[in-house]
């Protein structure tokens, strides 16, 4: 909507207290944001929470944030981050794409974000079966080395090893 420059100045005056410019970005922002999410969600009432929660973060956060790319892409990002933990909350399978999307945290656009996240599962899926249940006990599960060779009775250097095999596989897909 603003254009790089013009983000930097609303968010500067945000950062000064001004509530009149938060409100300008969030009327802007608001309903995008939400539909965003119940793209991915397939739940506006969840994607409506996820924006608004993001948008109190925004503002209590708004000494602490320091724009490096567009208010947008900003926007977009924070909003999927609140949405991924959401669902860390409610399931442990997101902690999966965690993993990736944090050596991938670059990517703005929405649309990627949802080809993203269904090819990683597909990779995790493409895994042999040792070495998925392995990655998904220790991503999934949150279990320790130690723990997940003790509960499989295999050693932690061949956990390492399927570790290691594991996310070279799910990296180099992308």
């Amino acid at each position: 909507m603003f254009g790089i420059v013009d983000d930097k100045k609303l968010f500067d005056s945000i950062k000064n207290n001004s509530e009149i410019a938060f409100k300008v970005v969030y009327e802007e922002y608001f309903a995008k944001l939400t539909q965003f999410i119940t793209r991915m969600s397939q739940d506006s009432d969840l994607a409506e929470e996820v924006v608004q929660q993001t948008m109190v973060k925004v503002w209590e956060q708004r000494d602490k944030i320091v724009l490096t790319t567009s208010l947008k892409s900003y926007l977009y990002k924070m909003s999927y981050h609140e949405y991924l933990m959401y669902l860390r909350k409610k399931s442990k399978f997101p902690n999966i794409e965690d993993v990736v999307i944090e050596a991938i945290d670059e990517i703005s656009d929405e649309n990627d974000n949802e080809i993203l996240l269904e090819k990683i599962r597909r990779e995790i899926d493409k895994l042999p079966p040792k070495c998925r249940e392995v990655f998904i006990l220790s991503k999934v599960e949150g279990l320790k080395y130690k723990e997940i060779a003790e509960k499989l009775n295999i050693s932690t250097k061949t956990i390492e090893v399927h570790m290691t095999k594991a996310l070279k596989a799910i990296r180099e897909a992308f």
